[in-house]
């Protein structure tokens, strides 16, 4: 508004514009085929407003993405064309979560070089893992309810096999097979700068 006797009314108004960034995380899910583990992560995942989750079932519609944040292979790699499509991911530095299944084809899941070689003894026998919290993990610190949850958590099926660990993976639980404790990792991170992945 002018005021009376005002002589100079253009320092009255300012224009100016207000840039609202979208700062979302953009998270790619992947997957082998349906699962009913699927609409669980995503239900997880989707109740944060920080994320954004995009399903993607046909690879094509990857290169379509932008700016992604996480890629999460659900079965991952389970023929060639998931397997060249993880090593792209790879060669553009993009964080990928393994989630190991039935349809993990792990001769091709060795060739990317995550820190861990998995060699299956028999691709048909899978045993129920619980999670074994390992305390010399120091990647990142838990909270001790979180640290509680693991002991209260349902197990983890996992083939039964003989797992290579590279130095760069740091294991955050171990399975642990009925009672039997092992060192084999159940879940596990990768570090490298070039190749930032969690299995």
């Amino acid at each position: 508004t002018t005021l009376k006797d005002e002589i100079n009314t253009e320092n009255n108004t300012r224009t100016f514009f207000v840039n609202i960034l979208d700062s979302r995380k953009n998270i790619v899910f992947l997957s082998a085929g349906a699962h009913p583990d699927i609409a669980a992560i995503k239900q997880s995942v989707n109740k944060n407003k920080n994320y954004k989750l995009t399903n993607i079932s046909n690879l094509k519609e990857l290169s379509q993405q932008n700016e992604l944040n996480l890629v999460i292979a659900h079965q991952l790699p389970y023929d060639n064309a998931s397997y060249e499509t993880l090593k792209a991911l790879q060669e553009k530095h993009i964080p990928i979560l393994y989630i190991i299944g039935k349809r993990t084809n792990f001769n091709l899941f060795n060739q990317l070089n995550n820190g861990l070689k998995i060699t299956v003894y028999n691709k048909n026998t899978i045993t129920p893992s619980l999670a074994r919290y390992n305390n010399n993990f120091s990647l990142f610190s838990l909270s001790e309810k979180t640290l509680e949850m693991f002991n209260n958590l349902p197990p983890l099926t996992t083939p039964l096999a003989r797992y290579d660990v590279s130095q760069g993976l740091q294991t955050l639980t171990y399975q642990t097979h009925n009672s039997l404790k092992t060192d084999y990792p159940l879940i596990a991170f990768n570090n490298d700068a070039d190749n930032k992945s969690a299995i």
